[in-house]
C-alpha cells in the first residue's frame, strides 16, 4: 500500500505566522521598555557621577565650579580667535578632575581661552559620562582649531529667570514680574553650599538637555556646554519638555532638535541676557535632576511651574512639599 503524505496546510501556517506576530508585537513594546528603563538608569548614574565629582570639587576647592569662568560682556584670556566672554570655558574643564579625566584636564591650557588651537584637542575629547544613551553625545565642527566642540546632555541650574539670571523679568506664562531667586552657578563667579540656603536635597544642581545630532556644522547654542554661550545651563521658566521654543541667539538647529520642540532666534546684538533653555529628554513622561545633595530624580512634565521654579532657586525662601516633584 502506498504511504499517505501530510504536511500543513496553507490555512493552517497561515496561522502560524499570525500567531507569531501577535506574540511580537505583544513582546516588542515590552523590550523597548526595557531598553529605555535601562538608558534611564545609565542617566542616573551619570548625574550622579556628576553629581559627586561636583562634591569633591567643593570639598578641594571651597565652592562649586563656576557656571563660566569669564563674566558677562567681560574679556576673556587670549590666545583664541575671538577672546570673546562667551567663547571660554564652563563648569565642563573645571570638574574633570573629580571624575578621573585627568589627561583631559592635563591637556587643557588653562591660562588661554579654551577656543585657542592649543585647547583643540582637549575639546574634542568625548567622555562618555556627559552623554545620555537615550540622546548621545554630538561633535560640532570637528576639523575647525577654534570651533570644534562636543555637545553634551548635561547642563547646570542657572535659576528661575534667564540665562542672564535678571531680575524684572515678565513672565511669558503669566505675565507677571519675575525676581531672580539665585542658582548654584553663574558667569565668573562660585557658590557654595552655604549660600544655599533653600537647602541642598530642595536646590536643582543638574539638568538634561538634548543636542542636535545631525549637522557636521555649528547649530547654535543648545547642548553646547563646553563654553558660555548659553548651552552650559538651563533655566525654569518652563516647565520639563515643554512645547515652547528655546530662546537662543545666533543659529537654531536645522532641525528643531530632530523635530523635538523647537527654538526662536532672538537676535544678534545684546541679547544673550535673555536667552532661555528648557531641561528636556527622551525619556517618556519628565527628565532627570541631580540635587546639590548629591541625589538624583525623575521629576515628571506635569510637575507645576511655581514648584520647578522653587527647586531651582537657592535663597527663594520656597516651601516646598517633598512629595510634589
Amino acid at each position: 500500500m502506498s504511504r499517505i503524505r501530510r504536511g500543513f496546510t496553507l490555512i493552517e501556517l497561515l496561522v502560524v505566522v499570525a500567531i507569531i506576530a501577535v506574540l511580537i508585537a505583544l513582546l516588542l513594546p515590552a523590550v523597548q521598555a526595557a531598553r529605555e528603563a535601562a538608558r534611564r538608569s545609565q542617566c542616573v548614574n551619570n548625574l550622579k557621577q556628576l553629581g559627586l565629582a561636583m562634591q569633591n570639587y567643593h570639598d578641594v576647592l571651597g565652592s562649586f565650579a563656576m557656571g563660566t569662568r569669564t563674566p558677562f560682556q567681560v574679556a576673556a584670556p587670549p590666545g583664541g580667535c575671538t577672546n570673546n566672554w562667551y567663547d571660554d570655558m564652563s563648569w565642563y574643564f573645571g570638574i574633570l578632575p573629580f571624575y578621573e579625566q585627568n589627561p583631559i584636564a592635563n591637556a587643557v591650557n588653562f591660562s588661554l581661552i579654551i577656543s585657542s588651537p592649543q585647547n583643540f584637542t582637549s575639546r574634542g575629547m568625548k567622555i562618555n559620562t556627559l552623554g545620555c544613551p537615550s540622546t548621545g553625545l554630538d561633535t560640532d565642527e570637528s576639523g575647525v582649531a577654534c570651533w570644534s566642540r562636543i555637545r553634551c546632555n548635561y547642563a547646570v541650574n542657572f535659576g528661575n529667570t534667564n540665562f542672564g539670571q535678571q531680575n524684572g523679568i515678565t513672565d511669558p506664562l503669566t505675565g507677571q514680574i519675575l525676581q531672580f531667586g539665585g542658582a548654584p552657578f553663574g558667569f565668573g563667579l562660585t557658590y557654595a553650599i552655604v549660600d544655599i540656603t533653600d537647602g541642598t536635597s530642595n536646590t536643582m544642581m543638574w539638568g538634561e538637555i538634548i543636542s542636535p545630532t545631525d549637522s557636521p556644522g555649528w547649530d547654535g547654542p543648545i547642548a553646547e556646554s563646553q563654553i558660555g554661550i548659553g548651552g552650559q545651563s538651563f533655566e525654569t521658566i518652563y516647565p520639563p519638555n515643554a512645547k515652547y521654543p528655546d530662546q537662543v541667539v545666533r543659529q537654531c538647529p536645522t532641525t528643531n532638535l530632530n523635530g523635538i520642540y523647537g527654538c526662536t532666534v532672538i537676535g544678534q546684538t545684546g541679547a544673550e541676557r535673555s536667552q532661555i533653555f528648557i531641561t528636556k529628554s527622551k525619556h517618556p513622561g519628565g527628565v532627570n535632576i541631580g540635587f546639590c545633595d548629591g541625589s538624583v530624580r525623575f521629576v515628571k512634565n506635569t510637575v507645576s511651574v511655581s514648584t520647578f521654579r522653587s527647586i531651582s532657586t537657592t535663597k527663594g525662601n520656597e516651601t516646598i512639599s517633598g512629595d510634589s516633584f
